[in-house]
């Protein structure tokens, strides 16, 4: 017990899994995605999932590519932690500055609390560990798509 608050630790591989029926119900129709993934198997399967929800990925293999196209209209950004030119971090920083309400997904292999609290210092709604699954990469979508925007 901590403070009168009874805290239980929960392993996420014991959570109950997704449903297709709930996975289905992530409808990510006419949204743009922008991902920043320097793994070409990874960028190629959340592009594919997010296709298969309905929407479009436009993938980015460095950070500097994903700043070229930041301009454009997206629903949201997604993001690798580490990639091959700069942070991830530093990218999400720079993304967050550019376009503070674009919505912000990171991924990372390299899961800690502390990087999860890192990325959502840089501006991340989300933070997404790999390997993930199609119905993990869509929860999560769903879920930054429909935060409530902060006024700044």
């Amino acid at each position: 017990m901590v403070d009168g608050f009874s805290i239980k630790m929960v392993r996420e591989d014991r959570r109950p899994p997704m449903t297709p029926k709930s996975v289905a119900a992530v409808s990510l129709n006419g949204r743009r995605f922008l991902v920043v993934e320097d793994d070409a198997d990874i960028a190629f399967l959340v592009a594919k999932i997010v296709a298969r929800a309905g929407g479009e990925a436009v993938t980015a293999g460095t950070g500097q590519q994903g700043l070229d196209a930041i301009d454009e209209p997206w629903t949201a950004f997604v993001t690798d932690i580490m990639l091959p030119d700069m942070s991830g971090l530093v990218l999400m920083a720079k993304v967050h500055r550019l376009r503070r309400t674009l919505p912000i997904l990171a991924m990372s292999a390299s899961f800690s609390e502390s990087l999860s609290l890192q990325a959502s210092q840089c501006g991340a709604d989300g933070f997404l560990p790999k390997p993930f699954s199609p119905a993990l990469l869509l929860a999560h979508l769903g879920r930054v798509l429909n935060r409530p925007t902060c006024p700044t």
